[in-house]
């Protein structure tokens, strides 16, 4: 089921995947793979762990992509490929505060 993630440039998230079988069983999953449609707006941080079971995505820049999971469920010879997305959306931070500053009291003319 395709899930979606907001955040500004500089943040990021961790994506987990929980293979289950039609019955809500757990189920393996060989030779995930995760990707991006556009790493220069979120960007899969290396290394993967080795299980391929979660991965570290980094919003880059502002602009939308999506990163996909593809994994094999058939634990024979065959393959049988499943796919699972999540839409990422990377915004510039707003301003929360004006930042406002003081100079040292002088005396003016």
């Amino acid at each position: 089921m395709p899930i979606s993630a907001t955040g500004e440039a500089g943040q990021g998230l961790t994506l987990r995947i929980n293979p289950l079988t039609r019955l809500g069983r757990p189920a393996p999953v060989e030779n995930a793979q995760w990707s991006s449609t556009n790493p220069a707006v979120a960007a899969i941080v290396e290394p993967v762990p080795a299980d391929g079971k979660s991965v570290q995505v980094r919003f880059v820049a502002p602009g939308d992509a999506q990163i996909a999971i593809t994994g094999d469920a058939d634990m024979g010879a065959g393959v049988e490929t499943i796919t699972d997305t999540c839409d990422i959306t990377v915004t510039l931070g707003k301003a929360t505060t004006l930042g406002l500053t003081a100079d040292p009291v002088v005396d003016l003319p």
